[in-house]
């Protein structure tokens, strides 16, 4: 009992002192006086004497350390992969052969309507239609034969009747002979991916829409200083024309002003910056902010040169203003 492991010491002595007119067996570990810990497996049965006084015990002990860390790393593998299939956006289904289904994740059920309990066991023919027989046939045929099928565009039944549109993928499963004893079946539905694609295709022309009517210059640069987007050009032109150009080779004018401060200053401290500067090829006085991002810095420039044009006016009159009541105070 001294070399047993403290966490299984009170099992031990419960099994070793419990019944021992019985044979008992038990899995626990020790540590030996090197300080390795090993898990045994000890099985004993008691012996009796001619008047059937238990006279000792006997057994065999086997070192079964390789064996227990071999399945903990099974056991761990499993689990991962059992976490990976249940938390995949398509759904997962294996069946065997003859076509019973064995396996069904998270993803199958909120795809199809089907909890596990109510297909496992069952033919995976539910999930067709009586048209699509042949189409199971001719997977089966191909997976006895170690082949995968890739990419299979077809439709499958849900369980309120309405078909979806799905992409399939099958592949062999073998055992550990390498005998092919079922298939596994990845089913994509496409009817999800369309609905996505359609809400970011309507996205993206509100965004365009957006970005083409705006009053605003807006410029997304990445870190190498090339500009990715740009909505449209203070001097005129087309925009497609200097994508991907560096904005210093675009903008060699910008070199050495306020703006190439604040753009450095945006990207060095990834803080918002604001600016403000006249921009001479386009005769325009402009102000904006560059806004630090994952992958370079968003600009917005709003055209100022009317409003200042306004308030240069507007000062000018108040300068007229103040002059007249001068000359009207001295008359």
């Amino acid at each position: 009992m001294a070399a047993v492991h403290a966490a299984d010491l009170d099992h031990v002595r419960e099994i070793f002192s419990s019944k021992p007119e019985l044979p008992f067996e038990a899995t626990f570990r020790i540590i030996r006086p090197d300080g390795a810990v090993r898990w045994l497996r000890h099985r004993g049965f008691p012996i009796f004497d001619e008047t059937g006084y238990l006279a000792r015990f006997a057994g065999i002990t086997a070192d079964i350390t390789e064996a227990r860390q071999v399945h903990s790393a099974l056991v761990r593998t499993q689990s991962l992969l059992a976490s990976i299939v249940n938390s995949s956006p398509d759904a997962i289904v294996s069946e065997l052969l003859d076509g019973t289904i064995t396996t069904w994740n998270t993803a199958a059920e909120r795809i199809f309507g089907y909890s596990a309990d109510e297909v496992i066991g069952k033919p995976s023919s539910v999930l067709r239609t009586s048209n699509q027989e042949r189409e199971e046939v001719l997977i089966l045929a191909r997976i006895r034969t170690g082949m995968h099928v890739q990419n299979l565009k077809t439709e499958r039944q849900h369980k309120d009747g309405r078909l979806i549109t799905v992409l399939l993928t099958v592949s062999p499963i073998r055992d550990e002979f390498g005998n092919i004893v079922g298939a596994s079946t990845i089913n994509h539905n496409l009817a999800e991916r369309k609905c996505l694609e359609d809400k970011l295709s309507i996205a993206t022309e509100h965004l365009r829409a957006v970005l083409e009517t705006t009053n605003e210059f807006v410029v997304c640069l990445d870190r190498d200083w090339r500009i990715t987007y740009i909505n449209r050009l203070p001097e005129g032109g087309d925009p497609a024309a200097v994508i991907g150009k560096r904005l210093w080779d675009h903008q060699p004018v910008l070199l050495g002003t306020v703006v190439e401060r604040a753009y450095r200053k945006a990207m060095v401290e990834l803080t918002p910056t604001p600016f403000e500067f006249f921009f001479v090829p386009a005769k325009m006085w402009l102000s904006g902010v560059a806004y630090p991002t994952e992958s370079g810095l968003l600009i917005l420039i709003r055209d100022e040169t009317e409003k200042r044009a306004m308030d240069d006016q507007l000062r000018q009159a108040q300068k007229m203003e103040a002059i007249g009541q001068l000359a009207g105070g001295v008359a």
